[in-house]
């Protein structure tokens, strides 16, 4: 209820024309496939940080959206397809960005971080390797940086694919594998995820830093919404970052993030 009132709150005081448009004057909303496992950033019921920036970027232009929750991989499917006008959160790849097109401002800068448990072996950063060979889970269809990629392709490497960060971790506690990269930034926390995940603290620890790699709301070039997707996005994101609204939808959501890991200390 919080999370919506403060929603409500930033949307009241931004400036939004008139509606207009072919779709809008029809009542056709503008169709955004969202993420539905990657919390905080975005929630199976809707909700989410990346969600709300995308709600009030566009909203701020007066256009009508609909965002559809589903796995990663369907989303990215689907936009490709043009069955959706856009899908978040994508980052930019030699694939994606030859069949997507991406806005100038990303929704999240993640670092990607390598995970093992605690009495895992040493680990060299630069040259990854097991004794027994590395098992590393990865998200299905995520984009990672090139230094993940190239651990990938190591022929000594076994990648188990997984539906969530949140079901490699637990695998990852249940000696399933061995590693699991984690995207994580100020909202999107290590002590969050592993909450989330339940995950006790000092079962797992960080190894490595692979680096960062923005996310964006990716727009379909298949879709008869998608171009007109992507520049109502930009000039939404354009006004959230020059009137002050993503600042305060960013901070509301470090707040709430910081609430919910002292509830989960007292559960």
């Amino acid at each position: 209820m919080r999370k919506a009132l403060a929603v409500a709150a930033l949307l009241s005081g931004l400036s939004v024309p008139a509606a207009h448009g072919a779709d809008e004057v029809a009542g056709v909303p503008i169709v955004i496939g969202a993420e539905d496992d990657a919390a905080p950033w975005s929630y199976s019921n809707g909700s989410g940080y990346v969600n709300d920036v995308v709600k009030l970027a566009f909203v701020s232009q007066g256009a009508k959206i609909e965002l559809k929750t589903m796995p990663y991989a369907r989303c990215k499917q689907l936009v490709t397809i043009g069955r959706l006008a856009g899908c978040f959160s994508m980052s930019k790849t030699a694939t994606t960005e030859s069949t997507i097109s991406f806005p100038l401002r990303p929704v999240i800068e993640p670092h990607f971080l390598l995970y093992t448990r605690l009495r895992a072996e040493p680990v060299n950063c630069s040259d990854i390797y097991w004794s027994a060979g590395l098992r590393l889970a990865l998200v299905h269809d995520y984009e990672y940086t090139s230094a993940i990629e190239d651990v990938r392709a190591d022929p000594r490497t076994q990648v188990f694919e997984v539906n969530s960060e949140a079901v490699g971790l637990r695998m990852l506690t249940r000696q399933r594998v061995d590693a699991m990269v984690l995207a994580l930034d100020h909202i999107k926390t290590e002590s969050l995820l592993f909450k989330l995940a339940g995950i006790r603290a000092g079962q797992l620890k960080q190894v490595c830093d692979f680096g960062s790699m923005p996310g964006y709301v990716g727009f379909s070039r298949r879709n008869p919404q998608g171009e007109r997707a992507l520049r109502l996005f930009e000039k939404g994101m354009q006004q959230l970052q020059q009137n002050g609204a993503l600042t305060q939808l960013m901070a509301s959501w470090r707040r709430q993030s910081m609430l919910r890991l002292k509830a989960a200390d007292y559960d």
